[in-house]
C-alpha cells in the first residue's frame, strides 16, 4: 500500500502527481490514422448532471475581460497569480478556443470500456476497449490496457481515436484533456497513457487520480474537512483513496478486480468442460453465485458455452458450488485490501470514515452482494453510488471545467 502525504497540494492531486514527481508539462502529440468504430452515444439534459457539491464557490470574483471567474476552496488557487494570469492575451486566446477550437474532454480510458466526454456537452461517448484485427479468424482481439494501465500506446491511441471522431466536432485547434490513472501507476505508466492521449489527437494532457474522480462523480463533497473513503472496483484494478479537505490522505490499489472474476470463471469451464464461455455467459454466472457468503444454490446450474472447436454450442450442467470456491478467494483479496487501508489510517481519520460510510463505484459495485461481503470484512457502512459504471467519467468532466477555468495545462 502506499499512502499520499498531507504535503501534497490540491493542484497536485488534479495533476494525479505523487510526492517528488517532476513537473510534467503537455507536448503536441503525432498524427495517427483513425479507425472507424462503433460507438454508443448517452444524451442527458442538464438536471440529470446536477452541480456537484464540490462545485459551490467560496467567493466570486470578476475580471475586466471576462464573465464572472469563481474561486473553489478545493482547489486553493492563488488569487493573485490567478489574476495575473487573467491577462488579455490569455483571455483572447480563450475566447479564440471557444469559437474555433475542438473542445476539450475527459477521458476515462479503462480496461474493459473506454468513456469520453466533452467541456460543452451533457453527452457522453463511449465503446470496448479492444481493437479488432482486420482478419479477426486469425488474431483475437487486442486490448491495449492490462491492470488499468496502457500497455500498448498505438492500440490505446486507435481505440480514442474512434471516440474523437465519434464527437462530429471539428475545430482548427486541438483538444485539451484530463486523463484518468490508478494512483498506484508508476511514472512509466502515466507517461504511456499522456503518450497514447497525444496519439490520438491531443494538444495537452494532465492527469487526475481516478478515485478523486469517481468521488466527485458519486456526489461526494470531496470540499469537506472530514474523511470520506471511495473503493473504485473496476475492471482491471481496485482503486481505494481516502479524501480529506480535496486532498488524497492515503490510498492504495490492488491490480485484482472484475476481469479476474471473468477469467476464473472461464478457466473453469474450460478444465472442467473443455469449452469456452463468452464474456456474457461468465457475467449471468458471476451474477447469480453474487459476491456475499452464498445463500443455498441449486444442484446445478445451465449454461451456454462453445466447444474449443468453436464449431457449435453446447449447454452445460456448472456446479455453483465449484464456481463459489473459485471466486471467493478473488472476492477476499479485494475486501483484505480495503480493510488494510483502513487500519493503516490514523485514529482520527479512521473514526471520521467510520462516520461517513465507504463509497463503491465501478462495474464491480453492482455486483450481487459485494456491499454486504465488503461490510463484514470491515464492519463499516458501505453505499453504491447513483451511477457507478459513470462516477469516474462525470467526475472527470466536473474537474474538466474547474481545470478550464484555472488554464490547468500551462501550469
Amino acid at each position: 500500500m502506499r499512502a499520499v502525504c498531507d504535503c501534497i497540494e490540491p493542484l497536485q492531486i488534479l495533476r494525479g502527481a505523487k510526492p517528488g514527481d517532476p513537473d510534467r508539462r503537455a507536448a503536441d502529440r503525432r498524427d495517427q490514422p483513425a479507425e472507424p468504430t462503433c460507438l454508443r452515444t448517452f444524451e442527458a439534459s442538464q438536471r440529470d448532471f446536477p452541480p456537484k457539491p464540490f462545485l459551490r464557490p467560496s467567493c466570486p470574483v470578476s475580471f475586466p475581460f471576462s464573465k464572472s471567474i469563481k474561486i473553489f476552496d478545493i482547489l486553493n488557487i492563488d488569487l493573485g497569480f490567478f489574476i495575473r494570469e487573467k491577462s488579455v492575451a490569455g483571455v483572447l486566446s480563450q475566447t479564440l478556443r471557444r469559437w474555433v477550437g475542438y473542445p476539450d474532454l475527459a477521458i476515462d480510458l479503462g480496461t474493459a470500456t473506454t468513456r469520453l466526454a466533452a467541456a460543452d456537452s451533457p453527452s457522453m461517448l463511449e465503446r470496448p476497449s479492444v481493437i479488432i484485427p482486420d482478419d479477426a479468424r486469425q488474431r483475437s482481439p487486442l486490448s491495449p490496457l492490462r491492470g488499468g494501465v496502457v500497455i500498448d500506446c498505438e492500440a490505446a491511441a486507435s481505440v480514442l481515436e474512434g471516440l474523437f471522431h465519434g464527437l462530429k466536432r471539428y475545430g482548427l485547434i486541438k483538444p485539451r484533456v484530463l486523463a484518468c490513472a490508478p494512483t498506484d501507476a508508476t511514472d512509466a505508466e502515466r507517461a504511456a497513457l499522456v503518450r497514447a492521449v497525444r496519439m490520438a489527437g491531443a494538444a495537452a494532457v494532465e492527469v487526475a487520480p481516478e478515485p478523486l474522480a469517481a468521488a466527485i462523480g458519486a456526489g461526494l463533497d470531496v470540499s469537506l474537512p472530514r474523511a470520506q473513503m471511495v473503493v473504485d472496483i473496476g475492471e482491471g484494478v481496485t482503486d481505494i483513496a481516502v479524501i480529506r479537505s480535496g486532498t488524497l490522505v492515503s490510498a492504495s490499489a490492488i491490480r485484482v478486480a472484475c476481469g479476474d472474476l471473468h477469467a476464473a470463471v472461464g478457466e473453469r469451464i474450460s478444465s472442467d468442460h473443455g469449452a469456452f464461455l463468452p464474456r456474457g455467459g461468465s457475467e449471468r454466472l458471476i451474477k447469480l453465485i453474487g459476491a456475499d457468503f452464498p445463500p443455498p444454490l441449486p444442484a446445478h446450474i445451465l449454461t451456454r458455452a462453445i466447444t474449443e472447436e468453436g464449431k457449435r454450442d453446447t449447454w452445460l450442467k456448472v456446479d455453483p458450488r465449484l464456481l463459489w470456491r473459485t471466486l471467493s478467494p478473488i472476492y477476499e483479496k479485494i475486501v483484505k485490501q480495503v480493510g488494510a487501508t483502513l487500519r493503516d489510517l490514523p485514529p482520527s481519520l479512521f473514526c471520521e470514515v467510520i462516520e461517513n460510510g465507504i463509497c463503491l463505484t465501478g462495474g464491480g459495485a453492482l455486483l450481487p452482494g459485494i456491499s454486504r461481503r465488503l461490510f463484514s470484512e470491515v464492519k463499516v457502512d458501505v453505499k453504491v453510488a447513483g451511477a457507478p459504471l459513470h462516477a469516474v467519467i462525470d467526475g472527470a468532466r466536473a474537474m474538466l471545467s474547474t481545470a478550464i477555468e484555472i488554464d490547468l495545462w500551462r501550469r
